[in-house]
């Protein structure tokens, strides 16, 4: 077996904040990143973003965010009708916030499920993946799909009246060059539909927390935080990065994962004392979802912003 080099935590190359641009404080978490690669768990000093940086130098901080098994996973019949749930609230809270889409571009679509169901409410939608696979995946299905390089001829030249990105921010490094696309294909006055996991979510710290304080002898956070999520963002982080991208936010809230998801992929197998965790996750997910729910304490942040007419 290849020695792995010591990792000291505090040892990385620190990254401003992608979120506000502020500078970041190690929270004392690594992981492999790769072959010989490691990352290390920041903490913007002024927003509280969290986010990866490099111990290793040249790490590779690009995410395949379609494994596998996620083509099965949003496949699924229960998680497809879960998905459907949430997207109805999408348009409720747009429509609440008297947003009346007639186009719409998904960027980071996937197999094109948001933009299948938004083509059957009487949008004209689109989507885009880094994913050939993907891609072909939506286009089989008769959803307009596209991968980013042909976007240009595929979005009308002024510009649609809703860009939406189901849990794509948190996949890139770069966050404000992927908003920034959104933004530029927005016409003026048009809004922007941001899901991502919320770093202030409170098991993350009561994760992070039983981790130091068993130094590292209890580590749970390995299902708060990975490596396919580059950045975790906090309210005020990702008002700062919409500001700075000249977006006005017109509404956030906090909702939690779609319950069959989330007991889907928990009752993933992996190894023992893991699964015997994950098992237990997925039993009681239904119940804390509903919580959580009522206590307004979602893991994931939803936002909407708006460009100036």
């Amino acid at each position: 077996m290849t020695p792995q080099p010591v990792v000291r935590p505090g040892s990385a190359e620190r990254l401003a904040c992608p979120a506000c641009g502020g500078a970041g404080q190690s929270v004392g978490l690594t992981l492999w990143s790769g072959p010989g690669q490691v990352a290390e768990l920041g903490r913007c000093q002024t927003c509280r973003t969290q986010y990866w940086w490099s111990v290793t130098p040249g790490v590779d901080r690009s995410s395949d965010y379609w494994e596998e098994y996620k083509f099965e996973l949003y496949e699924d019949s229960a998680v497809l009708r879960s998905y459907h749930e949430r997207y109805a609230r999408m348009l409720a809270l747009l429509t609440r916030l008297d947003i009346r889409p007639a186009t719409l571009l998904d960027i980071g679509g996937g197999i094109g499920n948001f933009a299948e169901w938004a083509s059957g409410q009487g949008i004209s939608a689109m989507m885009s993946d880094v994913d050939p696979v993907a891609v072909d995946s939506a286009r089989r299905r008769g959803v307009r799909a596209y991968t980013p390089d042909e976007l240009d001829a595929a979005v009308p030249k002024d510009g649609v009246d809703v860009v939406t990105l189901w849990d794509v921010v948190e996949h890139t490094a770069d966050p404000a060059a992927l908003v920034g696309e959104g933004r530029a294909r927005l016409r003026p006055g048009g809004a922007l539909f941001i899901e991502t996991p919320d770093a202030a979510f409170p098991a993350r710290q009561v994760l992070l927390t039983l981790r130091s304080s068993t130094r590292g002898r209890v580590d749970r956070t390995g299902s708060m935080y990975y490596w396919e999520h580059k950045v975790y963002f906090t309210e005020q982080g990702i008002r700062a990065l919409l500001g700075r991208l000249g977006l006005r936010v017109l509404a956030v809230e906090r909702w939690t994962s779609p319950r069959a998801k989330m007991v889907k992929l928990f009752s993933r197998g992996g190894p023992q004392g893991v699964f015997a965790l994950n098992r237990a996750i997925a039993r009681a997910y239904p119940l804390a979802q509903a919580g959580l729910e009522r206590l307004r304490l979602g893991n994931k942040l939803i936002v909407v912003a708006t460009t100036d007419r």
